[in-house]
């Protein structure tokens, strides 16, 4: 397939050590490129908000009019042939031209930028399908597309991101999702190669169930894990400038961080999965209280899927670990022993709902109270207390 593509300049960002290409390209041509991909990688938002439509349907009336909108950003993905095929050209442009012309296929690019304008002109070419001859112009008309190449895969997860800022908004937990989606794939890997389990996660893009084991929250195992790593249950920061530049750090640390560590992930992953399978065995359905209503944090779903909790749980793991590797170990399988024993609350999870339910009506802000409970309580088990009813007492 041939391409209408011309290459205006070529520039590079040093931050990301990338390079890209900004070309004039046709609109059928455009289409033709990015049709097969527009959820590729889990990363894309989702199509126009309702309260953007408007807007939008403003923007589709300048662009069946000619009018220029800003630039729509391309990533060339690393596995792909012409990745390579592009950085052999050096910063020959009418050889990049030929190679984007003749060789570029929909398997190729993944949209950074651009995906709500993209949708506008879906919708415009839907529209002229009974008008030949518009239909015709419409294509024909011209779009400036940066093509980027060269890039690592976080280093291309954080240019979208930055590319998008102020647009249609992500959340920091979409933001967290795609920024690991490597740690993503390797804890499902971890589970089915050497655990035997199969693990699901339900994301921005793809909500599911997580109420059985072995089914998470990702943004939430992602908290989890960064906790893991820092031995710091505060994931989140409360000042909202503080928050904002906290975020843009952690983008930026996530960019250039070095490959995931598989001893680290192993041990948190084989952690994760034996946490889920012995809370679920203990605690399937939440406990009553004196009234028979259902006391909250004593289930497994509710449990494995509290970020305060596992924040907690891997936090005060980490600590013990720096402290004494082997005995955080040991005590990691004394807590599992607890919850396989035959008693019906073993770690006496009803003594904890009834003072967090108590704590709650005193918190200011309640996530972070829980944090704090629950990695006093997690940090003084792994440094040697057994008693849990002592433990939930202690932490508050």
């Amino acid at each position: 397939m041939t391409y209408d593509i011309e290459v205006l300049s070529l520039f590079k960002d040093n931050k990301i050590d990338a390079r890209s290409i900004l070309c004039k390209i046709s609109v059928g041509s455009y289409i033709k490129m990015v049709q097969g991909n527009l959820n590729e990688l889990d990363i894309q938002r989702g199509k126009m908000l309702s309260r953007k439509r408007e807007v939008y349907s403003r923007l589709m009336e300048d662009l069946k009019n000619g009018a220029l909108i800003p630039s729509i950003y391309l990533a060339i993905k690393e596995d792909s042939q012409l990745d390579s095929k592009l950085k052999n050209c050096k910063d020959d442009m009418r050889k990049m031209e030929e190679i984007l012309r003749n060789s570029l296929t929909e398997d190729d690019t993944v949209i950074l930028d651009g995906l709500q304008r993209t949708y506008c002109i879906l919708n415009i070419i839907d529209e002229l399908r009974e008008s030949d001859d518009r239909l015709q112009q419409f294509y024909d008309e011209k779009l400036e597309v940066e093509i980027w190449y060269g890039m690592k895969f976080n280093s291309l997860l954080y240019k979208m991101i930055i590319l998008n800022t102020g647009q249609v908004k992500m959340s920091i937990k979409h933001q967290l999702e795609i920024l690991n989606i490597p740690l993503r794939a390797k804890i499902i890997s971890i589970s089915k190669d050497k655990h035997e389990r199969d693990v699901q996660f339900s994301t921005f893009r793809k909500p599911i169930d997580t109420k059985e084991k072995f089914k998470y929250k990702f943004s939430t195992v992602v908290e989890a894990y960064t906790s893991f790593l820092t031995g710091d249950e505060q994931v989140d920061k409360t000042n909202e400038v503080l928050k904002e530049l906290e975020r843009m750090r952690f983008i930026q640390e996530h960019s250039t961080k070095a490959d995931l560590k598989d001893e680290e992930v192993e041990l948190f992953t084989k952690t994760l999965l034996e946490l889920d399978e012995n809370v679920y065995n203990k605690y399937p359905e939440p406990l009553k209280g004196a009234d028979e209503t259902s006391l909250i944090l004593t289930s497994r779903s509710e449990l494995l899927n509290s970020a305060p909790f596992l924040c907690s749980f891997f936090a005060a793991l980490r600590k013990s670990i720096k402290r004494d590797k082997e005995k955080a170990k040991d005590r990691i399988e004394f807590f599992l022993s607890k919850l396989r024993k035959e008693d019906s609350d073993p770690i006496f999870l009803k003594k904890m709902a009834i003072i967090l339910e108590e704590e709650k009506k005193r918190a200011k802000k309640w996530g972070e109270e829980q944090r704090r409970f629950f990695c006093r309580a997690f940090d003084e088990f792994f440094r040697g207390e057994d008693d849990f009813e002592r433990i939930w007492e202690r932490a508050v």
